[in-house]
């Protein structure tokens, strides 16, 4: 396994890879080739953003995207009132939880 950032160049040996690129959600791009003395280049969807205002105390409780496939969970903090997601896209729900509620 191996973390590449985005708009780096690195070497690989010449074969085909699965990638998983670290986005939210992940995207899965399978079968890759490497080719030797070639530069291969993966275009990526351009993300949208979220971003939540909190009108109250509390948290939201988990974003998940809304297809058969996919369960995306995120982990928001408490302690902001407005975060900001770069987000591929989709249809995604999000449950905000006042403070004074607690989880099931």
């Amino acid at each position: 396994m191996n973390i590449q950032d985005i708009n780096e160049i690195e070497k690989y040996p010449t074969d085909r890879y699965n990638l998983e690129i670290l986005t939210l959600p992940r995207l899965h791009i399978n079968n890759v080739q490497i080719r030797q003395n070639h530069t291969t280049t993966v275009q990526l969807p351009k993300p949208g953003i979220l971003n939540i205002i909190c009108p109250s105390p509390g948290v939201p409780d988990f974003l998940k995207e809304k297809t058969m496939s996919t369960v995306m969970d995120f982990q928001f903090s408490s302690n902001k009132k407005r975060e900001s997601l770069f987000l591929q896209h989709g249809k995604y729900e999000l449950i905000f939880r006042p403070g004074s509620m607690q989880k099931p």
